[in-house]
């Protein structure tokens, strides 16, 4: 049940926020993942510790296994749950805090389940496996694909724009296509960044499990590190064609270091610990270097590495301002436009790196907790073994007849829930999208399996390596975020403490007294996550699909509130039925009345996500809208509230001061104020200058030259209405 869940994991898209992107609602080919799949196998990891406690409550299993990651583990569920209750968006902080500390239970769990040296086998075989597919989908992507896409996409850019009422000259349009002409495959993961963490690590893995192989003190052959290798060099290729240099480079220091464990394992074995100090030592300085050199510099070397200088500065102010409870998971994104200066342009949606990542999320009590996590892992490793004699070849617990059954079994549990999450009603497409990625988990598994391999401490100094370098890469990444790579991360750190508590035989040990109260614990725990969060997000997430397949506005509009109804958490129902009232004003013979159903669900969408800009500057324009319909003093002034805050949120953007100005605008000529028509030129004058101050470098984000020109044209046209109604003033 463990393994399965490890090996699905990086096969599949996942996201914590139930909304879907207008692309893919245009192009309506497949659908975007729901928040149901995360918190239904988040379910499926506390309802194995259910049956682990159970099981320890019969006399059926062994003693706990401490493994060096409880008291960070517990430090971070304590700090997430307080971030939750500060979260301004609690759906998405509720559910990353679920699923990061259910990802991190994986750790400890498999400890507790890899008691033979053939389950060792097995878990490698299946985190290979998966990446083995990853990679081979790196490779169709690349190949074929990113190609056809191209072809399909050109026939059809006005089309699918046009279904999003996007402008081709746009920003959004720029980036898309900058984003698909650079062809980094990205496998069955959300960015390429990420599939190159997942496969340099996996890769790292494979190298180590390889070399093993060939260094046992009682060899099986050269022909048994075939396979491994294999593997490895599958993975190294999906790897280039992710075209991360960040991963990249970590993977050359990772397969440098692997050479050098080998090398000189004697004398590394001998000083373990005190390596372990003086590479915490290394850490701490190469932290302090690159803060003093940023801050002495005001950047770091190279562009990728100027803009991580420029999200963690703006991090520190957000941490400054919230440095007990942070923003809450999920939440970072709304936040940080209000703290990055106009020299940055990207919007990202977290810090790209696990320590700031954690600090902002969860206040510095986060931080201290992951910090706490790797020490207490980390140490761990390096200790002695609790048994020394690990040099022995793993060799499966029978004859070698179970591994056909287990590999079949654990395909049919991995692939099986993985083709009813591909998000598509096409049988050729799911068929498609399950057999490549089927035959390459399978082939990678049965070279992987098919002999003994050997070289325990090999093995998991190779894991340890790689957990290293995924470290080290996601020091400017956000792999940690993402549930298939973290997933991946925590499944290879239980492995290498499972190794180190690895006995010489399989002889049950004393259970523990306390096991029938914990299987209790966890219980309650289960039943509160699937009745408390799973329930109710999987009713809402069932009437917003209903919602968005409906044929008429009036059904849409009732199964929307009935989404939003069912979790009153999320916001993404309220928004997505304020906006559709919206479009139906347009058109509606009762234009008012389809106004205030829109801004009253846009009101309560602001209650439960108080710091999202698209929702302040939808109610904005539903207001303005409403304001030229009825004349009214008070609707102009609601939506130019609205506009202000939209700023306030997001200060360096010239889109947010040119609406600004347009309601500002509006009012002002409907009741010929000079006053304020002269607040909208300068918001018209702010975006103007916002938009100089930009980046000589970006193109794509900057006003074009047509759009720089309407602004200055409107700025001066309510100048003039401004000196004209000055100069009829008695």
């Amino acid at each position: 049940m463990v393994l399965a869940i490890v090996g699905l994991r990086p096969l599949i898209a996942e996201q914590y926020g139930s909304g879907e992107s207008t692309l893919t609602q245009a192009i309506g080919l497949v659908h975007d993942p729901s928040p149901v799949t995360t918190l239904a196998i988040d379910a499926a990891i506390l309802a194995a510790w259910v049956l682990w406690f159970a099981a320890q409550a019969r006399g059926r299993g062994r003693a706990y296994r401490p493994t060096g990651a409880e008291w960070g583990l517990a430090v971070i569920a304590v700090t997430a749950a307080v971030s939750c209750l500060a979260a301004g968006n609690k759906r998405l902080a509720v559910n990353g805090a679920v699923d990061w500390v259910c990802c991190g239970s994986l750790l400890p769990l498999l400890v507790q389940q890899l008691t033979t040296r053939g389950r060792v086998q097995l878990a490698l075989c299946v985190i290979l496996a998966s990446a083995a597919a990853q990679a081979v989908e790196c490779v169709h992507q690349r190949f074929w694909v990113f190609p056809e896409t191209e072809a399909m996409y050109a026939a059809e850019r006005d089309a699918i724009w046009g279904r999003q009422g996007i402008a081709l000259d746009s920003p959004e349009v720029a980036m898309y296509e900058a984003r698909m002409g650079s062809r980094e495959a990205n496998g069955y993961l959300s960015h390429s960044n990420i599939a190159g963490a997942h496969l340099m690590t996996a890769m790292i893995v494979a190298a180590g499990l390889a070399i093993a192989v060939l260094c046992a003190p009682n060899p099986v052959g050269g022909g048994a590190s075939i396979g491994p290798w294999m593997v490895a060099g599958l993975l190294a290729v999906g790897l280039v064609l992710t075209r991360g240099r960040g991963a990249e480079v970590a993977g050359a220091i990772g397969l440098a270091a692997l050479i050098a464990r080998v090398r000189w394992r004697g004398w590394i074995d001998t000083h373990a610990e005190w390596m372990w100090r003086v590479g915490w030592l290394m850490a701490g300085v190469g932290i302090v270097a690159v803060i003093g050199y940023g801050g002495w510099s005001g950047t770091l070397p190279g562009r990728s590495l100027d803009f991580r200088w420029k999200y963690w500065t703006a991090s520190a102010a957000m941490i400054a301002d919230r440095p007990l409870t942070g923003v809450g998971g999920g939440n970072f994104g709304r936040h940080y436009l209000r703290y990055k200066g106009v020299d940055s342009p990207e919007e990202v949606q977290n810090p790209h790196n696990f320590l700031v990542t954690a600090a902002s999320d969860w206040g510095i009590g986060g931080a201290i907790g992951v910090v706490l996590l790797v020490c207490g892992v980390s140490r761990l490793i390096a200790h002695p073994p609790v048994n020394r004699d690990v040099e022995a070849v793993i060799a499966s617990d029978d004859d070698g007849r179970a591994w056909p059954w287990w590999g079949v079994a654990l395909a049919v549990a991995v692939f099986g829930p993985r083709t009813a999450l591909l998000g598509s009603d096409d049988s050729n497409y799911i068929y498609f999208a399950t057999v490549v990625p089927l035959l390459a988990w399978v082939g990678a598994f049965i070279v992987v399996a098919r002999r003994p391999i050997g070289g325990l401490k090999i093995i998991a100094g190779g894991i340890a390596i790689a957990l290293a370098t995924f470290l080290l890469q996601d020091t400017i990444n956000f792999a940690s975020l993402v549930p298939g790579t973290l997933a991946t991360a925590f499944a290879l750190a239980g492995v290498v403490a499972a190794i180190r508590h690895l006995p010489k035989n399989a002889a049950a040990q004393p259970r523990e007294m306390s096991s029938a109260g914990s299987a209790c614990v966890a219980l309650g725990i289960l039943a509160t996550v699937v009745f408390g969060i799973v329930r109710p997000v999987y009713h809402s997430h069932r009437s917003m699909s209903a919602a968005r397949r409906a044929t008429s506005w009036t059904q849409a509009v009732a199964l929307y509130d009935e989404a939003a109804s069912a979790d009153g958490l999320d916001s993404r129902p309220l928004y997505e039925c304020g906006r559709l009232l919206q479009a139906t004003a347009l058109t509606s013979s009762d234009p008012v009345g389809a106004l205030d159903g829109a801004i009253e669900r846009l009101a309560n969408a602001i209650d439960r996500d108080p710091e999202n800009l698209a929702i302040y500057a939808s109610i904005s324009r539903c207001q303005l809208i409403r304001a030229n319909q009825t004349g009214s003093s008070d609707d102009y002034s609601a939506a130019i509230e609205s506009g202000e805050r939209a700023v306030a949120l997001y200060p360096t953007d010239p889109a947010q001061h040119v609406w600004l100005g347009e309601c500002l605008a509006a009012e002002g000529s409907a009741r010929q104020n000079a006053a304020t028509l002269r607040r909208a030129a300068d918001e018209y004058r702010e975006a103007l200058r916002l938009d100089a101050a930009r980046p000589a470098w970006e193109v794509i984000r900057r006003l074009t030259g047509a759009q720089r020109q309407a602004i200055a044209d409107q700025c001066g046209q309510v100048e003039r209405d401004a000196e004209a109604i000055r100069g009829r003033s008695p």
